[in-house]
């Protein structure tokens, strides 16, 4: 097997995480104990989590089946300081149902007895344009254009969802959010414009407010 990881952390936790990885993915993809990694690759990419990518073979029926994931660990230190895998899963698979292009999540453990966390996804190839770079990795204007119109339609598709019916619990219950307050000017003969301020909650069309706060309001 091919390990490419970081020098500063102990074998014995390394060995310990790929154990508990490999028993991960040979219980989710049913392989019956036939599940060896193959290669495993720590990345540089992944915002403040451990990400690898590993390669695994298994035995499916009378198939020797291989793949490759992407796996993200709970970090021993991050910039966030809160690194919830099982918030993480339940915020991808619930961006799957609503029909949004998020990786598959095939398994996942959370941090159990002081050991860190990971969840594994499918791997999705492609390249991750960013502002300072997108012009080069995507020359063609007709081709960046359209690229910026799937964005705005997926976020589109986000936004059109009532987190209330995301299943979410693991969130924990959110308070109503209040839309911003708004002024209303009304004139007529005899009198002056005056602005008189009314504030209205959300009821029916969720706005970026109402999911953002569905998504990050703490469980309890």
């Amino acid at each position: 097997m091919t390990t490419v990881a970081e020098a500063d952390t102990p074998t014995t936790e390394h060995d310990d995480f790929f154990a508990a990885l490999t028993a991960a993915l040979d219980a989710a993809l049913s392989a019956g104990g036939s599940l060896q990694l193959t290669d495993i690759d720590q990345r540089g990419e992944g915002n403040s989590w451990e990400t690898y990518l590993v390669t695994a073979k298994w035995t499916s029926g009378a198939d020797r089946r291989t793949d490759t994931f992407a796996v993200k660990r709970q970090p021993v230190s991050g910039i966030t300081g809160d690194y919830d895998v099982d918030r993480e899963v339940a915020l991808l698979e619930a961006a799957a149902r609503t029909g949004m292009k998020v990786p598959a999540v095939i398994a996942h453990r959370g941090e159990t007895h002081g050991e860190r966390g990971f969840f594994a996804m499918e791997k999705v190839p492609g390249i991750i344009p960013m502002p300072n770079t997108v012009s080069r990795l995507i020359p063609d204007t007709a081709q960046r254009a359209e690229l910026g119109r799937e964005v705005a339609r997926e976020m589109a598709r986000l936004h059109s969802v009532d987190p209330r019916t995301m299943g979410l619990s693991v969130l924990g219950k959110c308070p109503t959010v209040p839309t911003p307050a708004r002024s209303r000017t009304t004139s007529g003969p005899g009198r002056t414009a005056r602005s008189r301020t009314s504030r209205s909650r959300f009821s029916i069309s969720p706005s970026l407010g109402s999911i953002t706060e569905a998504m990050w309001c703490p469980a309890g």
